[in-house]
């Protein structure tokens, strides 16, 4: 990220999040400028959101969805889940005990249940590596998912993917239906009395359902109903488009 664009984040942060930076910048041993620890300890991809960053540093919940696809469904459904992240220390890489300055060089956001474990000794290169691994993933999943705020439940922060899953389910139901009707139809009117009719009828009917629902001919099914509809959807506008033309 350049420096004129983590400047202009900078300047849009509110003043409560600034607040943290420049608690940094005034410790003893530090030699940076609030600015300069806000681009080295923020994640590029949380710089332009505060809400995001605060959970980065500060722990929280996230919530994420994951789809989850069904055998036999022409559709997949989602399922909402919570991670939480935990409150993260700016850790010295070598412990202000042995020499480490308090700089850029020398620090990185780290599980804060870790770094005061760890006491007075330096971070392993293992440790390091772990850090930087939990960092990685905790802003992957702030990048995937929504902050859970207090007062806020899983299932308000879930409402557009709620309808879509709601929406979808409407429609694997409705769908088949409709086209089922639309085969007892024809092929009733192949037959003459009322037991053929009703009889054969029903038998494609739940055949045309069958091809819905099974793996292998659900998706063959679905793209043909796609194009029928697209088909159906086409003659209405061309039809609304003579009408127009003739008035």
């Amino acid at each position: 990220m350049t420096y004129t664009e983590g400047a202009a984040y900078w300047k849009a942060l509110p003043e409560s999040e600034k607040q943290r930076f420049y608690n940094i910048a005034a410790k003893e041993s530090s030699d940076h400028t609030a600015f300069e620890w806000f681009m080295h300890l923020v994640p590029d991809e949380l710089k332009d959101d505060p809400d995001k960053m605060a959970v980065f540093m500060d722990g929280g919940t996230v919530v994420t969805e994951e789809v989850l696809y069904d055998q036999g469904r022409a559709g997949a459904t989602t399922q909402q889940v919570e991670h939480e992240l935990p409150d993260r220390d700016v850790s010295r890489i070598e412990s202000g005990h042995n020499g480490g300055d308090y700089t850029t060089e020398n620090t990185i956001m780290e599980d804060a249940s870790i770094n005061r474990s760890r006491g007075a000794e330096d971070m392993s290169p293992e440790e390091l590596t772990t850090a930087q691994a939990d960092n990685a993933s905790s802003v992957e999943l702030l990048e995937q998912g929504e902050v859970l705020t207090p007062g806020t439940s899983v299932l308000e922060a879930a409402e557009p993917s709620l309808a879509e899953e709601i929406l979808g389910g409407a429609l694997e139901a409705v769908v088949p239906a409709i086209f089922a009707v639309k085969a007892a139809q024809v092929v009733a009117n192949e037959f003459d009395t009322v037991e053929d009719k009703l009889g054969y009828g029903a038998l494609s009917a739940g055949g045309t359902v069958l091809l819905f629902v099974n793996p292998v001919t659900g998706p063959i099914a679905w793209t043909c109903a796609g194009l029928y509809s697209a088909f159906k959807l086409g003659k209405v506008v061309l039809k609304v488009g003579d009408t127009l033309a003739k008035a």
